[in-house]
């Protein structure tokens, strides 16, 4: 799992990458492209954060550069 899918699928809790396209005003390729390991620009570092803020999530910078260890997959396994 990619920090991005990581920030995706359990900070966000979104399903697919058009979901999270559209909450930053991006197109869904920019997501795609940071699911694949490009680095995440500055400026949608902070357009996730700021949107994390007004969600009420929690928020750690580490997150745009590693998936925690000892974070699960929801099946039990550690991620990868």
């Amino acid at each position: 799992m990619t920090p991005m899918q990581f920030i995706r699928k359990q900070i966000f809790k979104v399903d697919t990458q058009l979901e999270m396209a559209e909450l930053l005003g991006y197109q869904q390729a920019t997501i795609s492209r940071y699911e694949s390991g490009w680095r995440i620009s500055a400026v949608s570092q902070e357009r996730i954060r700021r949107l994390a803020v007004d969600r009420g999530i929690a928020w750690n910078n580490d997150w745009f550069f590693s998936v925690p260890e000892n974070f699960t997959d929801g099946a039990g396994d550690l991620a990868a």
